[in-house]
């Protein structure tokens, strides 16, 4: 897996030092460990859009001129794994001498000067940190048995924290709770694998265009529905012949597709590997679709 970088315009008002030096102490690595995505396989750990937004961080305002010098100090010093850092392989071991002095300086910045940690808060920070990197490495150990690309990232784990995100409110549970139950409804066949669909207004009405293939449609409504279910990867579609009942579930399900859609590519902006992204994408609407 290669390195993520994240630029912040220094033309803008965004205080950067302030943010690089709350993010590089010890409290910094806490937070990204808690809040970080930990499905990309090997241990890796990855923060990306939406682990960033939520995530707190200190005003940078209230980090002065002086405080980040200390952060620059650090810029050319080869840092190592946190284990190193703070001295300790395991919480028990964790004490405040032998945290690395640049690291010590940095963190009683942070959790001295401004937020008045006493020593014992500063200890329950490095034991934490120590334990929660600990954990996601000796659980990257334990999975050598489950489905992986060869990328090492973890599919069943990428597919479970996709569903969590999801909450349960699924596609899939639409589709059955509000179409299957249905007595009356036409069935439609869409052409496998499906490429890219679109919707169509000709002479003679509404389309659907499934890669080169056309399936004529009733109405903008069912074309637009057949658009939906076709792209979470369905291929037999079952269709209410009641026309107002498919206008009148439409929007809802509109809502909950563009939901489904931007719980996913928060998930998968971050692989560029067009294959590997498809692959994913199939696996999640699997699960998604159930």
């Amino acid at each position: 897996m290669g390195d993520t970088f994240f630029v912040i315009d220094p033309h803008s008002k965004t205080d950067t030092l302030g943010i690089a030096t709350f993010l590089n102490s010890t409290l910094g690595s806490f937070l990204t460990e808690v809040y970080g995505r930990t499905v990309m396989g090997e241990g890796v750990l990855l923060i990306y859009g939406p682990e960033i937004t939520p995530m707190p961080i200190l005003d940078p305002g209230i980090i002065t001129d002086e405080d980040t010098k200390v952060f620059k100090k650090l810029l050319p010093v080869k840092i190592n794994s946190i284990f190193e850092e703070l001295g300790a392989s395991s919480p028990e071991e964790v004490s405040l001498d032998k945290v690395k002095p640049d690291r010590r300086e940095l963190d009683k910045i942070i959790m001295v000067k401004i937020l008045g940690h006493t020593e014992e808060e500063q200890l329950e920070v490095y034991r934490a940190v120590i334990d929660l990197v600990k954990s996601r490495i000796e659980k990257a150990k334990s999975v050598g048995e489950k489905r992986k690309t060869k990328e090492g990232i973890d599919i069943d784990m990428l597919v479970k924290t996709v569903m969590d995100k999801i909450c349960g409110e699924t596609l899939g549970k639409f589709y059955k709770e509000n179409i299957l139950s249905q007595k009356n409804f036409a069935v439609r066949t869409i052409p496998q694998p499906v490429e890219e669909v679109t919707t169509i207004k000709g002479i003679f009405g509404w389309s659907l265009k499934v890669g080169k293939k056309h399936i004529d449609c009733d109405s903008e409504e069912e074309a637009k529905y057949l658009k939906i279910l076709a792209q979470s990867g369905l291929e037999k579609i079952k269709i209410p012949k009641d026309r107002k009942y498919l206008k009148k579930i439409l929007p809802e399900l509109e809502t909950i597709k563009k939901k489904m859609d931007n719980i996913i590519n928060d998930y998968l902006s971050s692989i560029l590997d067009h294959k590997l992204r498809e692959k994913l994408l199939h696996y999640i609407w699997q699960e998604i679709m159930k």
